[in-house]
């Protein structure tokens, strides 16, 4: 978090605010400051991108410590950045910088503008929300496929909105989201060209570790200009998360973990894959209201159980080695023995001494 605090005021806020990045994350008590407002300021792109960023770091380190490495990582939407820090493909620096980077480029590209747009979560299977988008000749696109049966919908908020009530008349479960534009889509095409300008001078290295696109459901390739255009389209391509989790299923992935705030992911995939076959897990399952340290247990012990390589014995500090020490015996007269046993003569306690003249 102070590394974060650290760019962050560097790259973004200087001689904007006096708040760092921890005062958004962590804000004063209800007392000091209400917590809508403190939540409302989180939610804002240019601060929730980094946000995140700085708390999935967090949560790869901790499980790098207990010797967790995945043989494969996605991510959604902005996930994607964490993913290629969890695979190792871009630095610590890199993560911190492209989030806060991207989420100020992308709020920006919806400001200045009449209509940034909106988003809409569709509470319904995948094919039907296409098939309403082409009957209803509505101006949107399909911006998220999270599951088979959600999907989001992104576009100009005249079209939103009208999508909204055809919605609710089909009797079909839709919420507007709180975002700032329409991600996704072309609407925040004003944020292309700044974010591919600022990857051309950002280092990426390949490794084992595969990380599934966003854009094409594949793992990405190993040439860093590719790396770079997939990853700087993205901002306006449709996040095909189903596609992501099918594909590293299909390459024998069994056990899923979700690192990042809440677990709304984990969610997604216990609806696109058959649980019995796969074990899904977040670190972060109780979403505050439970101790984080007993999530992260509960994590260590699904992760160690099923057969994957986990290191417990950093949960705590190695004990210092025991002093070795000499047996010590106080002497007194109950404990003095002499050298040789037999100079003891018993007394007689029935004959009585004799007494002398």
């Amino acid at each position: 978090l102070e590394h974060g605090n650290e760019i962050f005021t560097a790259e973004y806020n200087k001689n904007r605010s006096e708040k760092n990045l921890a005062s958004y994350i962590f804000p004063p008590p209800a007392h000091v400051q209400k917590k809508n407002i403190s939540e409302s300021e989180l939610r804002q792109t240019q601060i929730a991108q980094p946000a995140i960023g700085v708390v999935s770091l967090a949560m790869v380190k901790i499980l790098k410590r207990f010797g967790i490495v995945p043989d494969a990582v996605c991510g959604h939407s902005f996930g994607e950045i964490a993913a290629l820090y969890a695979a190792g493909w871009i630095d610590e620096k890199s993560l911190l910088t492209l989030s806060i980077k991207r989420g100020r480029y992308m709020a920006e590209a919806g400001s200045g503008i009449d209509d940034p747009g909106s988003m809409l979560a569709v509470q319904a299977e995948i094919e039907q929300i296409e098939t309403i988008l082409k009957k209803e000749n509505l101006d949107l696109i399909l911006a998220n496929r999270n599951c088979p049966s959600q999907g989001v919908l992104s576009g100009p908020t005249d079209q939103i909105l009208a999508a909204k009530k055809i919605l609710k008349q089909k009797r079909i479960r839709s919420i507007k989201l709180p975002v700032a534009a329409a991600f996704h889509s072309r609407l925040v095409k004003n944020a292309l060209a700044p974010f591919n300008e600022f990857l051309r001078t950002q280092k990426f290295t390949p490794t084992d570790i595969r990380v599934f696109s966003n854009t094409t459901g594949q793992p990405y390739p190993d040439a860093p200009d590719k790396i770079r255009r997939i990853l700087g389209s993205q901002l306006v391509n449709p996040v095909d998360f189903i596609s992501d989790i099918r594909g590293m299923a299909h390459e024998n992935i069994s056990l899923f973990l979700e690192t990042g705030p809440k677990s709304v992911l984990s969610g997604l995939t216990k609806s696109i894959l058959d649980t019995d076959k796969t074990a899904i897990i977040s670190l972060d399952p109780s979403a505050g209201k439970k101790s984080g340290i007993k999530d992260l247990a509960d994590a260590l012990c699904i992760i160690a159980a099923k057969g994957f390589k986990t290191d417990l014995t950093q949960w705590e500090d190695p004990a210092d080695r025991p002093a070795r020490k000499k047996m010590a015996i106080p002497v007194s007269g109950a404990n003095l023995k002499p050298a040789n046993p037999a100079e003891i003569i018993p007394a007689a306690p029935d004959k009585p001494l004799e007494k002398s003249s």
